[in-house]
């Protein structure tokens, strides 16, 4: 009756709030060696969520290294082998908590590092991640593209300059590190950013980007093709739907949330980044088509 009325096709989808759900499956065995992953959940410990992301993990990625980098104060009694980092809140937490972000995220790394674990997914607490095989799905991405920074779709946007997501980050260990380590932000430093990239308020997502891209000596220029450029050289994008992310916060009900048949570009597809890599990779194997007789394959 719904759609009678709307004129739109409505459709829903389910996922288990508890890792002793019926509706969670026997899993098949990964065959995979998670022992050279870190999963670092960083923020605060949501009551209920936060618990069961990790027993969820442990049952989809059995021997991956969980670290969970929180604050003191914060209640983790209910956790069970998993690394934990208490950390202290930074006396100026900045404008959209990047601060809190920022030390939570590099604690978690840094063990990461110092457990001489490989790679790291950088994740939140109040998201959970319910694909099989996704540590080795993006491990083999890299494999495929060189080490970069995987991001998700709908937290970056092909329309936005320099708005690379944060909130869900895989790569290596040392590349997650250049991500972090990044001057904490002031009240100084904020209005700076704004100033640089021509913004009307502060975005997290964008300091991060910029100091990223400042790290690894980019020859930065405000403008669209300068973005593409840098997203095809150090970064990718995957979709949500891949490694069926769960956020909990927000629009959480909208299955695909920032999806939207109005505004074209609002998120960062994967179809979109590999475009952008073929178009300015010099390393992507061209085909080129040799008269009509055929294709030849050459390397750029």
């Amino acid at each position: 009756m719904y759609e009678n009325y709307a004129g739109v096709y409505f459709s829903y989808h389910l996922r288990p709030k508890f890792d002793y759900s019926p509706f969670v499956d026997e899993r098949i065995p990964t065959t995979s060696d998670n022992s050279l992953y870190a999963i670092v959940i960083q923020g605060p410990i949501i009551a209920k969520f936060t618990s069961e992301t990790v027993k969820f993990y442990k049952r989809n990625y059995p021997k991956a290294n969980i670290i969970l980098s929180t604050w003191k104060g914060e209640d983790v009694s209910g956790f069970e082998n998993v690394h934990i980092i208490l950390n202290d809140k930074p006396l100026y937490v900045g404008l959209r908590n990047i601060n809190l972000q920022i030390c939570s995220s590099l604690a978690g790394i840094k063990m990461a590092q110092s457990l001489k674990i490989p790679y790291v997914l950088k994740t939140r607490s109040d998201q959970r991640i319910y694909g099989l095989n996704c540590l080795t799905f993006m491990h083999n991405l890299l494999k495929c593209f060189g080490d970069r920074v995987i991001g998700i779709d709908f937290c970056s946007h092909l329309n936005s300059s320099f708005f690379f997501g944060d909130m869900f980050l895989f790569s290596s260990t040392q590349n997650l590190l250049d991500y972090f380590s990044c001057p904490l932000t002031t009240p100084e430093r904020e209005n700076l950013s704004i100033e640089i990239l021509e913004t009307e308020g502060f975005l997290a997502e964008r300091y991060l980007f910029y100091e990223f891209l400042k790290r690894k000596n980019w020859d930065f220029e405000l403008t669209y093709e300068n973005y593409y450029r840098a997203i095809a050289k150090f970064c990718l994008s995957v979709g949500s739907e891949e490694i069926d992310l769960f956020w909990l916060k927000g629009r959480r009900f909208k299955e695909h949330r920032n999806q939207s048949y109005t505004r074209y570009g609002h998120t960062f597809p994967f179809k979109e980044w590999f475009n952008l890599y073929v178009k300015y990779s010099t390393k992507v194997v061209q085909q080129v088509n040799d008269g009509g007789s055929g294709n030849k394959t050459i390397s750029s």
